[in-house]
Parts: C-alpha cells; sequence; structure tokens
C-alpha cells in the first residue's frame, strides 16, 4: 500500500477498533465474505459471463499458439471456476496434464468441483498451494488480484512453481487509469446525471439494484461474523466491508487519487525482467457499472471512449509471459 490509501482506510477503519493490521483484515475478511456469497456469486456477477468469454477465448489463442503443452495449470482464486471452465473449453483437454483449482474458500471450490469435474476428472482441488517447483506452465486467475493486500507480494510466493517462459493469463481486475481520464469521468457523470429520475423505470436496472441490496446484505452478514470473530471491536459497516473485500477497487476519482485500483501499465514496469505483458483489453466504461444495463445511447458512448482511450476502460484483462 502507499500512504494515501494506508491513510485512507486508517481513517475509514478507526470508528470499529480494528484488532489486526490491514494486510490480515483483507485476507480474513475476504475468507469470510466469499464462504457467504459462494451459492449466489454467479449469479450477482452476470458481467463474468457476459462479457469475458470472448476475451478469455482470444488470449488463450495465443497461449496455445505460442506455448508448449502439455499444460500443467494453477487456477489461483478459482472460486466457481470460470478461469478453469474457459481453459477447458478453449485449450484442448489432451494437452492438459494437470488443473489445480486453489481458493481459501472450500464453499467456494465446491462449486468449482461440480462444474468441472465432469469435464476433468483429474482436477484438484486445494485451499494449500502446492508445493511443487518450476513445473506448472500456465497460471490462471479471475477477478482475484484486486482481493489481495499486496498483488506483487503474492505473485512472487507463485512464482516458484512456475516453468520459465509459463503464462499468466489475469482477468477482469479493476483499472484506476479509468478515474484518472477526465474524458470517461465526464461521461460518467453525465449518465448519472441523466439517469437520476428515471434509472428505476426500466426493467433493466431492476436487477442491477436486486444485485446491490444482494450484496449490500452480504457486507453486513460478513460485519457480523468479522466482530464474532475478534476482527472488530465495534460492528463495521457494509461500506467498510466492500472497501476491504474488493481491496484493490475505486469507486470514484478521489479513491483512485487514494492510492485504490489496479493500473496494468504500473504493474507492467513493477515486475519488469519477470514478466512481460503479451496481450492486454481494458472493457467497461461506465466506470463500476455494467455496461449490459445501459440503453443503447450510453452504450454507444462507451464504445467512443473505448475506440479513442484502449487503454483507459475500469477493467482489464492481461495475458503476462514469465521471462525465462
Amino acid at each position: 500500500m502507499n500512504d494515501a490509501h494506508t491513510a485512507y482506510l486508517d481513517k475509514l477503519l478507526a470508528p470499529y477498533g480494528p484488532t489486526k493490521p490491514i494486510p490480515e483484515l483483507v485476507v480474513e475478511i475476504n475468507r469470510i465474505f466469499h464462504v457467504l456469497s459462494a451459492d449466489g456469486y454467479d449469479d450477482i456477477h452476470p458481467e463474468i459471463h457476459d462479457q469475458l468469454p470472448g476475451i478469455w477465448r482470444d488470449m488463450l489463442a495465443v497461449v496455445h499458439a505460442k506455448g508448449k503443452p502439455p499444460w500443467k495449470i494453477i487456477d489461483f482464486g478459482a472460486g466457481t471456476g470460470f478461469a478453469s471452465g474457459m481453459a477447458l473449453e478453449h485449450l484442448p483437454i489432451k494437452d492438459i496434464s494437470a488443473l489445480t483449482c486453489f481458493d481459501l474458500s472450500e464453499h467456494m471450490l465446491a462449486k468449482a468441483g461440480e462444474r468441472l469435474k465432469p469435464l476433468f476428472p483429474a482436477l484438484q482441488l486445494t485451499t494449500t498451494l502446492p508445493t511443487a517447483r518450476e513445473s506448472v506452465n500456465l497460471l490462471l486467475s479471475n477477478s482475484v488480484l484486486h482481493h489481495l493486500p499486496d498483488v506483487e507480494a503474492s505473485i512472487a510466493s507463485l512464482e516458484p512453481l512456475l516453468a520459465p517462459g509459463a503464462f499468466w493469463l489475469a482477468g477482469h481486475e479493476p483499472s484506476s487509469r479509468f478515474y484518472a481520464n477526465p474524458e470517461c469521468v465526464r461521461v460518467l457523470n453525465a449518465q448519472e446525471h441523466s439517469n437520476r429520475w428515471t434509472r428505476f423505470l426500466r426493467p433493466s436496472k431492476y436487477w442491477g439494484q436486486i444485485k446491490k441490496l444482494f450484496h449490500g446484505d452480504l457486507n453486513i452478514g460478513a460485519a457480523k461474523r468479522c466482530v464474532e470473530q475478534g476482527l472488530f471491536r465495534a460492528q463495521p459497516s457494509a461500506d467498510v466491508i466492500d472497501r476491504l473485500v474488493d481491496f484493490g477497487v475505486a469507486h470514484s476519482v478521489e479513491e483512485a487519487q487514494a492510492g485504490r485500483g489496479l493500473d496494468f501499465r504500473a504493474l507492467e514496469k513493477r515486475f519488469a525482467g519477470r514478466w512481460t505483458l503479451r496481450d492486454v483489453k481494458t472493457y467497461s466504461y461506465m466506470g463500476n457499472l455494467y455496461e449490459g444495463y445501459l440503453t443503447s445511447y450510453w452504450r454507444g458512448e462507451c464504445a467512443k471512449l473505448a475506440h479513442r482511450f484502449p487503454d483507459d476502460g475500469a477493467m482489464f484483462t492481461c495475458l503476462w509471459q514469465r521471462n525465462s
């Protein structure tokens, strides 16, 4: 964390008496939250299944063309198994010699097993990272990095498992670049202004509100468990839980300026000498609002932004390759 992000979180958490350092809180609260959300995770994240399959298909085509099977795969933070499902769909299964799903939540892993074992019976599910060294040549992660207290340290801890030249496909992460782009923010503000009275009149909006309510209930449930487990002296608000679960997500210009959010160009510099960025795709040009909920006019405005600022969507997916 940088100093601005630390100060932001210290101020946010102070009224609730946290009993552990912020990195430990982030890990423990994510564990609690994802136990509670396992059953409904896919239902409250339709954007993953609507936006990402084509991006994953194209990037896995690069892996297939440039890589060297057989593939030994780790799905890091596997959740309900989306990333592994994409690999099984877009890589020849005969070329996959091992597939391991790692997640801290046994509940999430159970969902992944239901989805994936019929496709790949040798699937391994684990809450503990394997110890074999330099044998994995394809690392998968999807919507994971923004839950981590230290992205660079987490990836460094995985590197001993990875073969030289291994690929890493990192999907669906929030980008602070969107909020650093004044034109993107202008269009977002214009949409929010025009939508302030009509947002409940369109059927497409009802699901967005239901999702918010459900997510809020999960945050409240997680907050209660945090107190029960001694992580806070007073029950934190739903917003506090949200900011700790989505540790690397900026929801506004102010939060981005406070050091929240990820920037794949900054990661590229930090990973220099260790990883090479092979491909990147950014999307979601309406901030944290899923474009599928928008009218055709605002989807058109998003398309214009995507053409003008291809690096500055609010979400990104990257394909990296480990240097030999």
